[in-house]
């Protein structure tokens, strides 16, 4: 290949790669034997044309097989399953889910623990299907609850190398079906983790302790309790700063808390927080300066440094990020040993291109694509940056009145010869007043010189990163850091320290230095750390949350970028102009999926973002919860209950998970929505006010409106939270009527007085009109409540009804079902909860009143568009499920 494909090969070979696995999301149906076979014919094309000396045709089959190539190793990897994966099982339907199976498996990591219990990793060994053990392969993570900690039955607690048998229910990984959530089942999936448990207690388990425990690892997770051990006694007093230290050092996150994890995030430093090349770098470049101060020949030197990376690996439990820059460097020292010199690029690349080739899912993982992008900014645009722009005119001032000469002709080297020139004339002036001024002069010049180059390219390099990697955190996590450039130049620095100190600590806990002045180095370097990043973060407009940006813009975008700094374009300038016209358009929403309309996850919506007019009521699927989002035909948005996950089920993921950020907020992003007109909530229970706080934290809130007595804990919290973010306050009773747009909306309870009714019977009950549509939102209502409600005489026919308390048997009953006569009922409910919802009697009465009920937990979020005249009907899932003219 001529020119910079033929200087850095490796280049052309992943985007070709890359190319075919990317594609094979595409594809359901397919021949693998043919693709093959088109594999093979493209390979003997190619060699056929460089027999005859036709090298452009003979590069252009073997880059086509290649793409190839990455097409069937993405569908291998996806669809090629052995008959004993957990996988197979699932699809044959041999494993029961959602009923107690026995199985058999080995505990194999850590043990993720919470004041509700632990999060067990287990490498399965086989359930009991019927009367035999069947073998299993693969992963699964069950859920224990906390047992009583004064409890004098208390059973052990589990660690790595545990084997454990018992019974437990099971159910694969689900995602909340709603446009622009996260795709967690496919996460888990790529760590080999393919089925998600739970027991009702740890005394129903089995445990073999150590059966199946490997020597190495567990050798190496014990120095990690170790360290743990000695980092609670040295920093008992801050608790904060032992989890920064632990996340620096181990890579462990779990004492991280919410506010420290947002500082960070915020800031655009979180990235030091995570074990990753920023550690393999800083300790490789520690260990080759002390091997060079002892004289250790460069072979040698090298190989020591490799097994020392390779050791710390171990030690953090061989993450995923660390696996990648410990491949990165292993070639970088390889290439070194054969060739001498080598191009950074190339070895970037080629290291993609074997952990692509070893492991093609990893391209679609945000951790692989987040350490690529960050590395090719920096050795593409970060380093160009500095070599081409701030050396050239800097670096003469570092030798200000030496003998070295700098004979470059470009304009950058030009102006560098200037400026030391300057610095001569003016050390020359002032030793004309001053006697020996001329040294000091020449002195301070220098080392101004040196401090701007290193300042310089630390902002440089951070500038590059940020720009590259903007876009795609706006997609994963919608915040844009501004203030990143400069926060970095702070947090790299005292986090490069920070491990330091506590590569220290981890010495004084094995006795080789003085504990004391180890953990307090190391207490004061987190400190610092955290209150800089916070200082930068509290800074005006030093970072916003943004819409997400469609996927295809921020792609576009980037192969325009890696195509420039690939072949090396004049004008960086011009590159940087582009970016940042990105980054803006991502921050101002241009480039959200609003501009791409489509809710549903097949067949397409009938909404166009031009088209006015229109009422949408979207039900989202929050799990065990409710969230209603309300777009009116002005645009203005109100959100109804924020959702939330007190007693998650196996398949929903943690009870730490805050739905309004995780869920409701990425459906608001992904549909281009940027801020809320009002939030309601309908009682004080944290399945629906769960995420409330989250929603005004992250959009500009005009009103909180609330029916429940302010002194309730639940509503307390939240109202402080409002109070917080400046947003307004309303009580509201039955009786309220709000027009919005040519919509009514009246408030049906709770009354003025709310007496004795439970706080499920005191929900707000909301009916909207729109022309012909009516819907009837009520929260958790139950039997005194609907009864109440229909002895009011208010009108409640509706075509739509949110069936209250998630389809609960005490709710839904036939005297309110008489009044309302819906044509639609819409449940929320997560799958598997413990409670039975929604109930086989709830269901009954509804049919019996010739309502469809569509369900949150089979068809996604569910959307309702209506002009006051038509209507359509369409579920994440299933697509349009009805249009149709609304009833006079």
């Amino acid at each position: 290949m001529p020119g910079r494909w033929g200087e850095t090969p490796c280049a052309a070979l992943v985007l070709c790669l890359a190319c075919g696995i990317g594609c094979s999301r595409l594809f359901r149906v397919y021949e693998f034997a043919a693709l093959l076979c088109a594999g093979a014919a493209l390979a003997g094309a190619g060699l056929a044309a460089l027999r005859r000396g036709r090298h452009r045709t003979s590069l252009a089959a073997a880059l086509a097989a290649l793409t190839l190539a990455g097409l069937s190793l993405g569908l291998s990897a996806r669809d090629a399953i052995r008959d004993d994966d957990a996988r197979a099982l699932v699809r044959r339907n041999a494993l029961h889910l959602g009923e107690l199976v026995p199985f058999d498996g080995c505990v194999s990591e850590e043990v993720e623990t919470s004041p509700l219990g632990s999060l067990v990793t287990l490498e399965l060994r086989g359930f009991r299907l019927g009367d035999r053990w069947v073998a299993c392969r693969g992963r699964g993570q069950l859920r224990i609850p906390e047992v009583d900690p004064a409890s004098a039955d208390r059973p052990p607690a589990l660690g790595y190398g545990d084997r454990v048998r018992g019974w437990a229910e099971w159910d694969v990984p689900r995602n909340f079906q709603n446009p622009g959530s996260s795709d967690r089942a496919a996460r888990l999936e790529r760590q080999g983790i393919y089925l998600i448990g739970r027991v009702k207690s740890s005394r129903v388990l089995e445990v073999l302790p150590s059966d199946c425990r490997s020597p190495w690892k567990g050798a190496a997770l014990d120095l990690r309790e170790r360290f743990r051990r000695a980092v609670a006694a040295g920093c008992a007093a801050h608790e904060r700063e032992a989890a920064i230290l632990r996340s620096v050092v181990l890579g462990d996150y779990s004492g991280l808390d919410p506010q420290t994890r947002a500082s960070f995030q915020n800031a655009g430093t979180y990235h030091v927080l995570v074990v990753s090349g920023l550690h393999v770098g800083w300790i490789s470049w520690a260990l080759l300066r002390f091997f060079r101060l002892l004289r250790f020949p460069g072979g040698p030197s090298r190989v020591l440094v490799a097994c020392s990376v390779v050791a710390y690996s171990a030690l953090v439990g061989f993450q995923a990020s660390i696996s990648r820059c410990l491949v990165m460097f292993s070639l970088a020292l390889a290439g070194r040993a054969l060739f001498r010199t080598v191009r950074l690029a190339n070895v970037v690349l080629g290291s993609a291109l074997l952990l692509l080739w070893a492991f093609p899912e990893w391209l679609f993982e945000i951790g692989f694509q987040l350490s690529y992008l960050s590395v090719l900014a920096v050795v593409l645009l970060g380093a160009p940056l500095v070599e081409r722009g701030l050396r050239p005119r800097l670096e003469p001032l570092t030798h200000a009145g030496g003998d070295r000469l700098f004979l470059g002709q470009g304009r950058a080297e030009r102006a560098g010869r200037g400026l030391r020139t300057r610095a001569e004339l003016a050390a020359e002036a002032a030793a004309e007043r001053w006697s020996g001024a001329e040294a000091a002069a020449l002195r301070l010049a220098r080392v101004a010189g040196r401090a701007a180059l290193s300042l310089g390219a630390m902002l440089s390099i951070s500038f590059a990163a940020q720009l590259w990697l903007g876009p795609v955190l706006a997609i994963y996590f919608n915040r844009l850091s501004w203030v990143s450039p400069l926060a970095n130049l702070v947090a790299v620095p005292l986090s490069s320290l920070l491990l330091a100190a506590g590569v220290a600590a981890a010495a004084a806990s094995a006795g080789l230095v003085p504990a004391q002045v180890a953990f307090a180095l190391a207490d004061r370097t987190s400190a610092l750390l955290a209150r800089s990043t916070e200082l930068c973060a509290g800074l005006p407009a030093a970072w916003q949350r943004s819409a997400t940006p469609h996927a295809l813009w921020v792609a576009a975008g980037l192969l325009v970028v890696f195509s420039w700094c690939f072949l090396e374009l004049k004008r960086l300038w011009l590159l940087s102009a582009l970016l940042a016209l990105l980054l803006t358009a991502i921050a101002f929403g241009w480039t959200s999926g609003a501009s791409f309309p489509r809710l549903s996850a097949t067949g397409s919506s009938t909404r166009e973002p031009e088209s006015s007019g229109l009422l949408g009521l979207v039900f989202l699927d929050v799990g065990q919860g409710d969230s209603i989002v309300i777009e009116f035909p002005d645009g203005r948005v109100w959100v109804f209950d924020g959702g939330g996950l007190p007693q998650p089920g196996p398949a929903e993921g943690s009870a730490q998970l805050d739905v309004g950020e995780a869920v409701v907020s990425r459906y608001l992003w992904a549909r281009g929505i940027r801020a809320l007109e009002c939030v309601l909530l309908s009682h004080p229970h944290h399945d629906h006010a769960g995420g409330l706080a989250a929603l005004m934290q992250n959009f500009p809130t005009g009103e909180l409106d609330f029916g429940a007595p302010e002194g309730d804990p639940t509503m307390a919290s939240l109202l402080a939270a409002a109070r917080a973010g400046t947003v307004a306050r309303r009580r509201v009773h039955s009786g309220d009527l709000r027009f919005r747009a040519g919509v009514t909306i009246e408030t049906l309870n709770p009354g003025p007085d709310p007496g004795n009714r439970s706080i499920n019977d005191g929900s707000v009950v909301l009916r909207l009109c729109y022309g012909r549509f009516t819907a009837l939102l009520t929260g958790d209502l139950e039997r005194a409540g609907e009864l109440e409600l229909v002895g009011t005489g208010a009108a409640l026919r509706s075509f739509v009804l949110k069936v209250a308390h998630h389809g609960s048997r005490s709710a839904t009953l036939e005297p309110f079902l008489d009044r309302v006569r819906p044509r639609w009922a819409v449940l929320s409910a997560g799958r598997n909860n413990p409670f039975g919802h929604p109930s086989r009697e709830a269901l009954l009465r509804l049919v019996h009143h010739g309502a469809r009920p569509l369900l949150t937990l089979d068809q996604g979020a569910i959307a309702f568009w209506t002009d006051g005249r038509r209507y359509v009907v369409e579920s994440h899932v299933s697509g349009i499920l009805e249009r149709g003219i609304l009833p006079d």
